[in-house]
């Protein structure tokens, strides 16, 4: 593992997970009322190849609803926008943005908000 990621608690215990792999994984846990009663019971809910080694994730400001970072090794950062669906089906993810970062590499990606500039 080379990256890990929590969404904001509005979507609930949500956790991305990228490495060498070339994959991502989101995890789904159940809510806190069942975590005390039941101990931690995650369950993968999506997995995607990026085609790459994964050196990092990142999920964005929650307004944005849920979006996905990944610096990939290839030298590309890819951007998903996941259905803000409590199951998250590998049918509802959608690739948003691919574009070419830094050559020499970068290991670390953030989404935030960007103040508009007048």
């Amino acid at each position: 593992v080379l990256g890990l990621s929590w969404s904001h608690p509005k979507f609930g215990p949500l956790l991305a997970s990228c490495g060498a792999d070339c994959k991502v994984l989101v995890w789904r846990g159940p809510p806190l009322e069942e975590q005390k009663e039941t101990g931690s019971n995650w369950c993968l809910v999506h997995v995607h190849e990026v085609g790459s080694e994964a050196l990092g994730i990142s999920f964005s400001p929650w307004e944005y609803g849920i979006q996905l970072a990944v610096a990939r090794f290839d030298g590309r950062v890819s951007v998903w926008s996941l259905i803000d669906d409590p199951r998250i089906r590998a049918s509802q993810q959608k690739q948003v943005i691919v574009w070419n970062r830094h050559a020499t590499g970068d290991g670390a990606e953030s989404l935030a908000e960007a103040p508009s500039v007048s």
